[in-house]
């Protein structure tokens, strides 16, 4: 036997692995099945099975074929029997509702099978890497973990996330976002992909960010921030102080001088049910506070009240946040 035949997964590694990401990609698997999952790939060989099963799922474009509606064959007549059979019509319109959520869940199912690591909505999850460093994920977060010879590459899928960097490693911590990458100097950090680019905030130490377009790292030191968006070279900005980025981790929402919608967004992300807005949001004045994460029901309430917003609660735990009208 050749040493790439010893290193080469087994079939019935690679059969559970597959099980994995399917259970992964389901969009509904517990707990108590992601402790077992997490038990498993710590076995020997089973990380590298599910490293490679999961390589089929990590270019969009090479599944995303599998989420297009089918296209009906088109009568050789040029018109549809009409002796079609009630069967076969329920048939299609299941084909049809099957195609959507294929469609609806495409995005969601590529990243599920990329993470490593994720965290559902309301959740925040602490983790010890590899290497010892520390990682705390936001609620609805995601991120994928590579480490090997020389490397230590973690990339924000989704979310936010907070890290400590162990010191007394040579190889490089990295975290690449969007393009950019976010490399430590012997520091904590948080990174936040959202849609307005990436924001970087440190906590301790300092970091170099090297954004999509920049030829030069820029350097942040402790209470600093800088944000890119795809394409764009980064920016300083504005933001909290070194003891409050990334309040999150320890329960805690901050809002500093935020538009309304802007700040309902962020309350928003703990909540599982969806928030809709109504009215002319923009034309309030921006809000500040500092509410719990645990309860963003209680935050929108108080948040409602600073602004003069109605509140409608519909069943399933929606919620319709309407603006008063303006002359």
């Amino acid at each position: 036997m050749t040493n790439s035949e010893a290193e080469r997964p087994s079939a019935e590694a690679g059969a559970q692995a597959r099980h994995w990401i399917a259970r992964l990609a389901s969009g509904d698997i517990s707990e108590a099945e992601m402790a077992d999952f997490r038990e498993w790939r710590n076995l020997a060989g089973n990380d590298q099975a599910f490293r490679r099963e999961r390589a089929l799922w990590r270019n969009l474009s090479a599944i995303e074929d599998a989420f297009a509606p089918p296209v009906p064959p088109r009568s050789g007549r040029g018109r549809t029997s009409r002796w079609i059979s009630a069967r076969k019509k329920r048939l299609a319109i299941g084909a049809v509702a099957a195609s959507l959520v294929a469609i609806a869940a495409g995005p969601q199912l590529v990243l599920m099978a990329r993470a490593d690591h994720r965290t559902g909505i309301g959740e925040v999850r602490n983790l010890v890497l590899a290497d010892g460093s520390q990682a705390v994920l936001d609620t609805n977060s995601a991120i994928a973990v590579d480490f090997g010879h020389g490397r230590r590459d973690i990339t924000l899928l989704a979310g936010r996330a907070w890290f400590k960097v162990r010191h007394g490693d040579p190889r490089p911590f990295r975290v690449a976002a969007l393009g950019g990458v976010t490399q430590d100097v012997g520091t904590a950090f948080a990174v936040e992909r959202g849609e307005a680019g990436v924001d970087v905030g440190v906590t301790e130490g300092a970091v170099q960010l090297l954004s999509p377009v920049s030829g030069k790292a820029l350097v942040l030191t402790a209470g600093q921030h800088a944000r890119y968006r795809q394409g764009e070279a980064a920016q300083r900005t504005g933001g909290p102080s070194a003891g409050t980025i990334a309040a999150w981790r320890t329960g805690e929402l901050l809002i500093r001088n935020m538009p309304v919608e802007a700040a309902i967004r962020a309350i928003g992300r703990y909540r599982k049910a969806p928030i809709f807005t109504w009215g002319r949001l923009d034309m309030l004045e921006p809000v500040s506070g500092t509410f719990t994460t645990g309860q963003p029901d209680d935050a929108l309430s108080t948040l409602a009240q600073m602004r003069g917003l109605s509140v409608t609660r519909l069943p399933g735990g929606i919620l319709i946040l309407r603006a008063g009208t303006t002359g």
